[in-house]
Formats: structure tokens, C-alpha cells, sequence
């Protein structure tokens, strides 16, 4: 995990995906899209996987829908999600959920043109 100027957590996964937390939204950037997911719409943060190195993100609502990213560093993953725990919203037990899915935004990522050098 790495922050950045504004101090918040980031966590870099394979093929280009990320997540960070900033101003009460995760960020997942991966397979060319980035989603919005604002803590209100997330249940819980979960880390798996062979020695912890994978983190899921499941949303609130009862559609079971989950976010998957996975990381080199254990110690990286156990931190963003005690990150995102600590500014999930504290809810009561019986306290109706709003739909997670719904409240998720997701726009498609710009690819920067490769740079190629040409040798005369």
C-alpha cells in the first residue's frame, strides 16, 4: 500500500487495477473502468485468500455483489481495509441497508497512447 500527497491509502493490484480511499469513496480502478463506491454503500471489507493478499469489497443490499482486487503485499491489504472499516458509517443491526450496486458509479478509464521512440 502507498499514499499519495493527499495521504490516502492506496493499493495496487495486477494488470494496472487499483484501489484508494479519498473523501468517503473507494476507488477501483481495474479492466479498464473505474467505479465509484461511496462507504455508505459498502457492508463489510474482507481480506482472503492465500495469506491475505486478496481484499473484497461487498456492498450493502441483499444482491451479494462484490469487488475483488489482489495484492503482492498481505500486509498492504490488512491495512487499506482497516482503512476503509474505520470510515464505513456505524450502523445499527436492524437498520435498513440502502442497495450498494446502486449507489456505485462507473465511467471508463482513458488509455494513454503508448510512447515509442523511433530510432533513425
Amino acid at each position: 500500500m502507498t499514499s499519495t500527497g493527499t495521504s490516502s491509502p492506496v493499493l495496487h493490484g495486477g494488470r494496472r487495477a487499483s484501489v484508494r480511499l479519498r473523501d468517503g469513496v473507494v476507488l477501483l480502478e481495474a479492466g479498464g473502468v473505474r467505479r465509484r463506491i461511496p462507504v455508505a454503500a459498502i457492508e463489510r471489507v474482507d481480506v482472503h485468500g492465500a495469506g491475505g493478499r486478496r481484499l473484497t469489497v461487498v456492498l450493502t443490499g441483499g444482491g451479494d455483489v462484490a469487488y475483488h482486487l489482489r495484492c503482492r503485499s498481505a500486509p498492504a491489504v490488512e491495512a487499506f481495509a482497516h482503512a476503509v472499516r474505520r470510515a464505513l458509517p456505524v450502523r445499527d443491526a436492524c437498520e435498513p441497508r440502502p442497495d450498494g450496486a446502486a449507489l456505485v458509479s462507473e465511467e471508463p478509464l482513458e488509455r494513454a497512447a503508448p510512447n515509442r521512440v523511433r530510432r533513425l
